[in-house]
């Protein structure tokens, strides 16, 4: 059990550490995948025409499907307003119109607090209207030095089904080598058990009379004296 336990949280923190170096890859895309100076130009609402949203919302939709995430998204901090100023379908089909709009208002902006303050890369968890997944968030200054930041995520239920084969992975390869060390047990105590035996014998027969008894004199040190 203390293998395993072993086994298990060096393999989970192994596996978080790999998906939160992907998701931070991910959302740098973001910043290739935006037009140039996407960010300087936003002013209100009707910055960016609807058209060129939806061709970067559907670019999202595709990246994530490929790269199995969950979301990438962009924020920014506009008349002290925390707005969408890109966004995924949570279908992951732009026409089904379920995703965040152009200047859309985020409705929990608590959870981009820590990042906007400190303006370092930042990894938590969510829960929001949006779902529930592990994140990453890369705050930045544009020209103006208004802030925003280039985020992405991925499903809580992708991430603990593989923190659950990993769990199980770890069970396994305890049990393998539970196993391996019955039968290198089995294996050592029966080599040492036929020397101790044979002498055994011997000795019995000597105890009864029988003088003429032969022994081999092998192995170590102990049953060779013996012997």
């Amino acid at each position: 059990i203390p293998l395993s336990v072993i086994l298990y949280k060096t393999h989970k923190s192994a596996l978080l550490e790999g998906i939160d170096n992907k998701l931070l890859t991910a959302a740098y895309c973001i910043e290739d995948i935006l037009p140039a100076n996407y960010h300087d130009r936003i002013i209100d609402k009707n910055s960016v025409p609807t058209k060129a949203y939806l061709g970067i919302v559907d670019t999202y939709n595709k990246l994530c499907v490929t790269l199995g995430l969950q979301y990438l998204w962009s924020l920014m901090i506009v008349n002290d307003q925390l707005v969408f100023t890109s966004g995924t379908s949570t279908g992951k089909d732009v026409t089904k119109g379920d995703h965040a709009l152009f200047f859309d208002v985020h409705t929990n902006p608590d959870a981009y607090k820590k990042a906007f303050i400190t303006m370092h890369v930042q990894y938590s968890t969510f829960h929001d209207q949006w779902g529930a997944g592990r994140m990453v968030l890369i705050p930045k200054y544009d020209s103006k030095g208004r802030r925003y930041l280039l985020a992405s995520s991925m499903s809580v239920n992708d991430v603990n089904t593989m923190v659950w084969k990993t769990m199980r992975n770890s069970l396994i390869i305890s049990v393998i080598i539970l196993v391996l060390g019955f039968v290198l047990s089995f294996v050592l105590a029966s080599l040492l058990s036929k020397p101790i035996i044979r002498l055994t014998v011997i000795a019995k027969e000597i105890a009864g009379g029988n003088l003429h008894q032969k022994t081999e004199r092998r192995g170590p040190l102990e049953f060779r004296n013996l012997s």
